[in-house]
């Protein structure tokens, strides 16, 4: 028997048979189960994926507008306002709505656990 990692150190021609198949190794059933993990969101994830791509543009705009149109009423308030639309920008950043849902399941399943109630899928 040869086992994994082995190194012919001896020049030999080597010839080896397998008796199971690159699917059933512990390696590839982990890459499938986290291409699986990936590929299952909640519904709840996919409905805030979804508000984040209209409220990204929404914002994004509204910012736009904030820093380009006020200074048509003069240097000062186009600054005061440009200073504004960066504010929105930082603010309405949809990364910290995105973050949030997973971040409030792990919380909970945590909690859980340490209630001894263990959530499974």
């Amino acid at each position: 028997p040869v086992s994994a990692g082995t190194i012919n150190v001896g020049g030999n021609y080597v010839e080896i048979v397998s008796t199971c198949l690159s699917e059933d190794t512990a390696v590839s059933k982990m890459v499938k189960l986290m291409k699986e993990t990936a590929a299952n969101t909640s519904p709840t994830e996919q409905f805030v994926e979804k508000v984040a791509r209209v409220y990204s543009l929404i914002i994004f705009f509204t910012s736009l507008a904030m820093a380009s149109i006020p200074w048509a009423f003069g240097r000062e308030t186009g600054q005061r306002f440009f200073m504004y639309s960066l504010v929105l920008l930082v603010i309405g950043c949809p990364c910290a709505l995105v973050i949030s849902t997973p971040i409030a399941y792990v919380c909970a399943l945590a909690h859980a656990a340490h209630n001894g109630i263990l959530i499974k899928g």
